[in-house]
């Protein structure tokens, strides 16, 4: 217990500081007087009894806590970096300078370009007059993009002219952040004049062994075809490279994506499955011992980066608490775990293979032998114990084990990646049973490989069928309907909640099994409260019969907003970063129906931005005009995503939406299309740049007076504002960040975050 409640309080201490700040000065002082106060708190001890009950049940004085807590805030801002001129990130986009570092990782070589982290040791003014009196020892490591022919290895000693950047931060994520996680604060792209200028000693054993590696890789790639030599080279080297990327979006789509890749969620399982193996060959101690040295041996094949020496500790920890058999035991170890490995990175919370990792090994540790051990009595009462006994340990490893890292690990995937897969219950099963089949085969094949060609593709034999299978498992699932959902981020906050509630029950059953005389009463009022939540959430966001129209911030402009009286969503125009988009949609649609139901498009639109929209919120249909999707001389027509449908709607020929709601292209010209929504008797007009005599000639009766006119700088660029103003609409929206050229009580921008409801027949405004 005194192991729990310290590691906890260092972990804690951490998190503290990323989110208030302070100075070391500050926090070491109070690290003192905690540790003061830990050796007098005896005193307190003697004299208050609430003090007694907490140090009798946490087995630690409060003042310990408390020092352990300082220590952490201590450690996390004693890894911030100093600025001064010895570190390179004191010359962030500072100008250009010749650099000479090592590259201290191996490549990651991508399709257009490859990554090298290096660590630089001297940099020189090159704008100075006397270079040599500029020169400097430096430290500090940044990412350096160079391209693909460039064939640098780990340990070479660069030479270069580059431009130290600050990494960007991104709408919901930040690249500087997690770089810095990796111990890098400065990126260079495309750095000139690169030269080798010599080698690191005393590297040369990981130099060795990377080379090792991608020997492994190409022999695995001569013994079998693709995909399968590609993911059995994410599966046994974690070289994910050569998969192929909708093989990887398959995978996500499942949420198989810890098979192909060697991260805590794999390496966890990977150790369970082991465990249970081994210790049907050898007594339960010998058992576990022989799965930590081959997970340490593994470790070591695949070059033992970072993030997979990180997976190996987590996985050995679930090993030992298995070993032990106490789960109480379990939560020391994983903790204490935890602990070491934020002391020597103190920005690991906030990693997410770090959360992953951590999550898969509580989950195992909560609920592995419960689940375990239940579903045994269950059998058992149908069954008879000793079949009971054969058929429990194949359901916990392939089933219940991977539930149970699956269920805590779920909010992590929500959160992180906006994205679950609802068909990974089954999909896991399907294909894990025959994971450590393919480790061991796979090991086989590529040392007879080695050995010789022909050998190597004998033993082959048996390995391509089980990656054929796995492929073949995924693919097929992967094109289910709805395989994948995306997540609406209050979903993801509510997932997070149900699955704390869930777990605090699980680990408080026995208290509530004294208070209700049974966990049966614990988990209806459990379930009660997760379905009056989701029930009021339902009905907070359910259609009220009035159109709504909304300007929502999307970065550098802004984006229009229409939901319908039967609960539908429009936007109009995908504009700038389509995160920024997502997010704005965020307070605006349902948890439990995220998506987009029609995307209209006024202008054209990259197909790599609704792609990357249609990822994070779901679009069911595009509404546009052949004028629109007629593609520019150069330029690539558009390819749509997968179930996304496609409308180019005729000139003057209404689409009804829904019964009274209807919308209508009014006009064209080079790549833009004018559209008037209307409502029964109200009337939504976005010129969108087309010409305003030939709208107005056309539909004269849209421009008496129109209810919402919408306008852009397209509109006003060569027609007057004034003239606009003339219609005397009864609402005018300015659809830009850019200043607006009007004013007055019925004007308004996205910064007036104004809503505007009709019930079909007048107009009204709903202020923030």
């Amino acid at each position: 217990m005194p192991l729990l409640w310290l590691s906890a309080a260092f972990i804690a201490g951490i998190l503290l500081a990323k989110s208030v700040g302070g100075s070391c000065l500050v926090w070491g002082i109070a690290a003192a007087l905690a540790f003061i106060f830990s050796i007098l708190d005896r005193v307190c001890l003697n004299r208050f009894s609430s003090w007694q009950r907490f140090q009798a049940a946490a087995r630690v004085t409060p003042g310990m806590i408390l020092f352990l807590f300082c220590l952490g805030s201590l450690r996390y801002l004693s890894s911030v970096p100093p600025a001064d001129p010895s570190r390179l990130v004191w010359y962030n986009d500072r100008g250009e300078y010749s650099l000479v570092g090592t590259v201290s990782a191996p490549p990651e070589i991508r399709t257009d370009d490859i990554r090298y982290k290096i660590t630089f040791t001297e940099l020189t003014n090159i704008s100075s007059a006397d270079t040599l009196a500029s020169t400097r020892q430096i430290s500090g490591s940044a990412l350096v993009t160079l391209p693909r022919w460039s064939q640098w290895q780990y340990g070479d000693q660069l030479l270069f002219l580059g431009r130290p950047r600050t990494p960007s931060i991104f709408p919901g994520f930040s690249y500087k952040d997690y770089l810095a996680r990796q111990g890098i604060q400065s990126v260079i792209y495309y750095p000139a004049e690169v030269q080798k200028v010599g080698e690191k000693n005393g590297i040369g054993f990981r130099r060795w062994l990377i080379a090792f590696r991608e020997r492994a890789r190409l022999v695995i790639l001569s013994l079998m075809p693709q995909p399968e030599s590609g993911l059995l080279n994410g599966i046994l080297l974690g070289l994910e490279n050569d998969i192929p990327p909708s093989l990887k979006t398959a995978f996500r789509d499942n949420g198989t994506s810890h098979i192909i890749a060697i991260s805590g969620f794999n390496m966890t399982l990977i150790a369970t499955l082991l465990i249970f193996s081994l210790s049907r060959v050898f007594p339960r101690l010998w058992g576990v011992l022989a799965a930590i040295c081959i997970i340490t041996v593994y470790t070591v094949f695949v070059d033992g980066s970072s993030s997979v020496i990180r997976a190996a500790i987590m996985a050995s920890t679930a090993a030992i608490a298995h070993l032990i058999g106490r789960r109480q035991s379990g939560y020391h170890a994983l903790f204490f775990t935890a602990a070491l490995l934020c002391l020597v990175n103190p920005r690991l919370p906030w990693d997410v293979s770090f959360q992953l990792s951590f999550t898969a090994v509580l989950g195992l540790v909560v609920f592995g032998s419960p689940l375990q051990a239940g579903f045994s009595k269950w059998v058992a009462n149908w069954l008879g114990e000793e079949k009971a006994a054969r058929i429990s340990g194949p359901v916990s490893e392939y089933f219940l084990f991977t539930l149970a890292a699956q269920l805590t690990t779920l909010p992590v995937i929500a959160l992180q990646f906006k994205r679950i897969s609802l068909i990974s219950l089954l999909s896991n099963p399907l294909i894990l049973p025959v994971q450590p089949a393919i480790l061991q085969a796979g090991l086989v094949a590529t040392i007879a490989g080695f050995i010789h060609p022909l050998l190597g593709q004998f033993c082959a034999l048996f390995t391509w069928p089980l990656l054929a299978y796995t492929n073949f498992i995924v693919t097929s699932l992967a094109k289910i309907k709805g395989a994948s959902m995306t997540l609406h981020p209050a979903a993801a906050t509510w997932i997070l909640l149900a699955v704390l509630i869930v777990l605090l029950a699980f680990l408080l059953r026995n208290f509530f099994k004294k208070q209700f005389g049974g966990t049966a009463s614990l988990w209806i009022i459990t379930l009660l409260a997760a379905g009056g939540f989701s029930v009021w959430s339902l009905i907070a966001h359910r259609p009220d019969g009035r159109l709504h129209l909304r300007l929502v911030d999307t970065g550098g402009s802004s984006s229009l907003v229409v939901q319908t009286p039967a609960g539908n969503t429009l936007l109009f125009d995908l504009q700038d970063d389509a995160r920024e988009t997502s997010a704005a949609l965020t307070p605006l649609l349902s948890p439990w129906q995220f998506h987009l139901d029609a995307l209209v498009l006024t202008r054209p639109l990259k197909e790599s931005a609704l792609a990357d929209f249609n990822d994070m919120v779901r679009v069911n249909s595009l509404l546009t005009s052949n004028a629109v999707l007629r593609p520019a001389e150069g330029a690539h027509s558009l390819v749509l995503p997968e179930g996304v449908a496609l409308a180019a709607l005729p000139v003057g020929e209404p689409l009804e939406l829904e019964p009274g709601l209807s919308l209508t292209v009014i006009g064209e010209s080079a790549e833009v299309a004018a559209f008037a929504l209307e409502y029964r008797q109200v009337t939504l007009l976005i010129p969108a740049g087309v010409d305003y005599a030939l709208l107005k000639e056309e539909f004269p009766d849209l421009f008496d007076q129109p209810d919402i006119l919408l306008l852009a700088p397209e509109d006003v660029s060569y027609i007057p504002p004034r003239l606009w103003a003339e219609l005397n609409p009864a609402v005018l929206l300015w659809n830009s960040r850019e200043t607006s050229p009007y004013s007055g009580a019925n004007a308004f921008t996205v910064e007036n975050g104004v809503s505007i409801l009709s019930d079909g027949v007048s107009v009204m405004l709903e202020r923030p």
